[in-house]
């Protein structure tokens, strides 16, 4: 099973690079985070076009200079393709659970699911 990561750091507050515990921000911990996901062999970040910051090597940059939402389903289109799956998080998220995604997957993938979000798990 092929699965990528892709998250959202197009609004990243001044708190996604804030040291928050051992010496890691909250995009470091995303970064972590998709990289424990199952199957995930690439894991994207998508930025706006222009911004110069440091990128935790967790991820690949997506830069783009208009998100337009037409814009963004493409690019999701183009990064996913021959993929099976997509974790897609907002990048500046220090607690989410590789192993409860994980979890959402399995029944994702039993029950034939469309899509699977948090809420209706």
């Amino acid at each position: 099973m092929k699965n990528i990561a892709i998250a959202n750091g197009l609004s990243l507050s001044g708190y996604a690079r804030a040291e928050l515990a051992a010496g890691k921000c909250a995009l470091d911990l995303a970064g972590d985070y998709a990289r424990a996901l199952p199957g995930v062999d690439k894991v994207f970040l998508l930025t706006p076009a222009g911004k110069n910051e440091q990128v935790p090597s967790a991820f690949t940059r997506v830069e783009q200079k208009d998100w337009s939402l037409p814009q963004f389903l493409r690019r999701l289109q183009e990064l996913s393709e021959g993929c099976d799956n997509i974790f897609y998080f907002h990048a500046e998220c220090p607690l989410l659970d590789a192993d409860l995604s994980g979890g959402m997957l399995d029944n994702h993938i039993r029950y034939f699911a469309d899509y699977t979000f948090a809420d209706g798990y």
